[in-house]
């Protein structure tokens, strides 16, 4: 009987170099909704209830403190759709040494499913306000849209990272580190 050896690919990032390596999307999240809202609203548009609450520094801070345990939530929601346990498969936590909330999957998925997973809170917190400010004219939904992208920043460093990778190769969150083992064997993940 033939064996045949699969190889392991260890995809991590230090925890104190992603915000760093994550700025390089900030320019580019501005260039693609700063510079167009402010063409189409040359003197900005306030005075939505969202931009009225926005200017209390309390409600800014609740809405930045919800949208973060959000951004986690959506990691695992969207990550369950693809694991046998489902939502039970999924852990989130705070790594205390760097202030920074995690979602973790216990169970491995196929690439395309974690970059799904990976995707949807700039998705859904980043880039949909961000576009909906420009039809509105709401300098507030702006602004969450543009934080929210940005605050993704590490997710879409992951993918970035990822983007060589067969989309079909499994992935299994690291126990310890930001990132993942990617296999093209599902057994040799569970070992």
């Amino acid at each position: 009987m033939e064996t045949t050896k699969t190889e392991m690919k260890e995809i991590t990032m230090d925890a104190s170099m992603v915000n760093t390596k994550a700025l390089i999307f900030v320019p580019i999240i501005l260039f693609i909704f700063a510079v167009p809202y402010f063409l189409l609203w040359p003197n900005g548009h306030s005075g939505g209830l969202f931009d009225i609450l926005f200017n209390n520094i309390f409600f800014t801070l609740f809405i930045i403190f919800i949208g973060v345990i959000l951004h986690e939530l959506i990691h695992g929601l969207f990550w369950s759709f693809y694991l046998k346990k489902g939502f039970r498969a999924i852990r989130f936590g705070i790594m205390w040494t760097h202030l920074t909330p995690y979602c973790h999957s216990k169970e491995p998925m196929k690439l395309k499913h974690y970059r799904i997973g990976g995707i949807m809170p700039a998705i859904l917190l980043g880039f949909i306000p961000a576009v909906i400010s420009l039809f509105t004219g709401s300098l507030g939904i702006l602004v969450f849209g543009i934080f929210f992208s940005i605050a993704a920043g590490g997710d879409l460093l992951m993918i970035w990272m990822m983007r060589n990778e067969n989309r079909n190769d499994w992935v299994q969150d690291h126990p310890d580190k930001i990132g993942c083992f990617i296999s093209k064997d599902l057994d040799h993940l569970a070992k």
